[in-house]
C-alpha cells in the first residue's frame, strides 16, 4: 500500500485539534534569526574599521596603534554577543522544526523522518549539510498537501526553489566565512601574510548570503506556521482526499 499518496490517513477534525501551536516557536526563531543577521553586519563593520587601522599602521602611521587596540576590543565584544545570538538561533531553528514536523504526524502516519531526527540532523556532522533541507521539504510539502484542495502525491512533489535558496546560501555563506577567517591569523595581527582586504571581501559576501538565507527561511517559517495554524484552529477547512480533485 502506498502511504505517500496523501496525508489523509484517517484524519478527522478532532485530530486536527491535536496539532500543537507554532506561533511562539516562530517568534523565538525570528527574534534570534534577525538578531544574528543584524549582529553579523555589525561584526562586518567592526572588522572593517579594525582592518583599516591595521593597514594604516602597516603603512607607517604608528599613531594608529591606539585605534587598533580599541577596535580589537570592539571586535571581540561583538563576537561574543554574536556567538550568544547564534547559539540561541541554533536552538530556535531545530525547536521549530521539531514542532512543525511533529504536527505532520497528526496529518499522516508514515513520514520519511521522525520528529526527533527532524531536529537532530542539525547536530550530526556531514549529515547536517544535507538532511535539514530534506526535512524542510517534507514539512513544507506535507503542510501544503494538507492545506490544499487538490490531491497530490507527496513523494513526487519536488523541493521548492525557496528551500534550495535557503539552504544553498546558508552552506555557501559558511564556506566564505571559513575562507575569510583563513586569510587572517589573529595571533599575528599586523604581521606578514595577512590579507585583510580580501578577508573583508569574503566576509562581506558571506554576510550578504546569510541575509538572503535568513529572508528565505523567514518566508518558509511564516508560510508553514500560518497554514498549520489555520488547519489547527479550523480557519482552514480540511477537504478529505476522496472529495478532492486529482492532480
Amino acid at each position: 500500500m502506498d502511504h505517500t499518496t496523501s496525508l489523509d490517513d484517517g484524519l478527522t477534525e478532532g485530530k486536527l485539534h491535536e496539532m500543537q501551536p507554532l506561533s511562539q516557536r516562530k517568534l523565538f526563531l525570528k527574534i534570534t534569526l534577525w538578531a544574528t543577521v543584524g549582529l553579523g553586519f555589525v561584526m562586518l563593520i567592526a572588522n572593517a574599521v579594525l582592518y583599516s587601522s591595521i593597514e594604516s599602521y602597516e603603512s607607517g602611521d604608528f599613531s594608529a596603534i591606539g585605534k587598533i587596540e580599541s577596535y580589537a576590543f570592539l571586535v571581540v565584544g561583538v563576537a561574543i554577543i554574536f556567538a550568544i545570538s547564534f547559539i540561541l538561533a541554533a536552538i530556535a531553528v531545530p525547536v521549530w522544526f521539531y514542532r512543525a514536523h511533529d504536527n505532520l504526524k497528526i496529518l499522516k502516519k508514515k513520514l520519511s523522518f521522525t520528529s526527533g531526527w527532524a531536529a537532530g540532523w542539525f547536530f550530526v556532522p556531514i549529515a547536517n549539510l544535507f538532511y535539514p533541507a530534506k526535512v524542510m521539504k517534507e514539512i513544507h510539502n506535507g503542510t501544503n498537501v494538507a492545506y490544499d484542495t487538490v490531491n497530490r502525491k507527496l513523494s513526487l512533489m519536488p523541493m521548492a526553489g525557496i528551500i534550495t535558496l535557503w539552504w544553498a546560501t546558508y552552506i555557501i555563506s559558511g564556506i566564505f566565512t571559513r575562507i575569510s577567517n583563513s586569510m587572517v591569523d589573529e595571533n599575528s595581527i599586523g604581521g606578514y601574510g595577512n590579507n585583510y582586504s580580501m578577508s573583508l571581501v569574503m566576509l562581506t559576501i558571506s554576510t550578504i548570503l546569510t541575509l538572503v538565507s535568513a529572508i528565505a527561511l523567514n518566508k518558509l517559517v511564516n508560510e508553514i506556521t500560518q497554514k498549520q495554524e489555520e488547519l489547527r484552529t479550523g480557519e482552514r477547512i480540511f477537504i478529505p482526499i476522496s472529495q478532492r480533485e486529482q492532480a
